[in-house]
């Protein structure tokens, strides 16, 4: 099992941030299947599949490793990207909503209503879940 902790443990830091992510929305409108596949929302789960896989790389080849640098530079991104572009792209997506029922127009596409980017909290929770998740496969593998 210890050969495949590279694919467990990003593939265990998604999981348990949708896992979150369902358990905080069941409270807010109860169960709703969607969201457990729904990307958006506390805590990210992109985030915490490249946390998770950083750490884990990190802790197995060391800081120094290029497999570490490598995977370090691929998180930064992911969590920059959905601050930015993915976070402008859902707000967009919900302006063209807006817009298109004040002017009683039905679009032809329809974008999920659960895709969009991340508020800084939910980045930083998803790195942490990672995080943890990443230490917590190391010690058990």
């Amino acid at each position: 099992m210890e050969q495949y902790i590279y694919i467990i443990a990003p593939t265990a830091g998604w999981a348990v941030a949708q896992g979150l992510k369902v358990l905080f929305d069941l409270r807010r409108d109860g169960f709703q299947l969607l969201d457990a596949l729904a990307s958006g929302g506390m805590p990210s789960s992109h985030s915490a599949a490249s946390a998770a896989l950083a750490t884990v790389i990190g802790i197995t080849q060391g800081i120094e490793s290029v497999y570490f640098g490598l995977a370090l530079t691929l998180a930064a991104v992911i969590m920059y990207d959905s601050l930015g572009v993915r976070r402008t792209t859902g707000e967009n997506t919900l302006s063209i909503r807006a817009l298109e029922s004040k002017a009683g127009i039905k679009s032809k596409q329809r974008v999920h209503f659960g895709t969009k980017g991340h508020t800084p909290l939910e980045v930083v929770a998803g790195g942490f879940a990672g995080l943890s998740v990443g230490v917590i496969l190391t010690i058990l593998l």
